[in-house]
């Protein structure tokens, strides 16, 4: 009885590895699919938004552009910063766009095309003129 019961010990070990190794695999593929970030960055008028999707989840920014304050590649430290990147770490084309919405100062990061920085910077100059506050 000793025996068996002494061989069945690293026989549970190796299948206990291998089952929490397939459940692992299986868990990591469900995140990886199905939670993976997209972004969708469009410049409508005088309006910006910002639109990501993770799985069936969806969060939006929606920025006029008259309400913009300053574009800039340094981070400005105000709270709250919406994060709309798909980097996690500091990215060449990062851009932080303040904006006042309802009397409270908020920033955007975001990474932009060069040509749609662009577009926004030229369009935030007509937006002073053309669109009341």
């Amino acid at each position: 009885m000793g025996g068996s019961v002494s061989y069945a010990i690293p026989l549970f070990k190796v299948i206990g590895g291998i089952g929490t190794l397939l459940f692992l695999c299986a868990f990591a593929f469900f995140v990886l699919t199905r939670y993976s970030a997209v972004f969708t960055y469009s410049l409508n008028g005088y309006i910006l938004r910002v639109n990501r999707t993770i799985g069936h989840r969806n969060k939006e920014v929606e920025i006029k552009l008259s309400q913009i304050k300053a574009v800039s590649a340094k981070d400005p430290r105000i709270k709250p910063t919406y994060r709309m990147r798909k980097y996690i770490l500091r990215n060449r084309l990062d851009c932080y766009i303040t904006f006042s919405d309802g009397g409270t100062e908020k920033c955007l990061l975001f990474d932009p095309s060069p040509e749609l920085l662009r577009k926004i910077k030229k369009q935030m100059k007509k937006a002073d003129k053309n669109e009341p506050q």
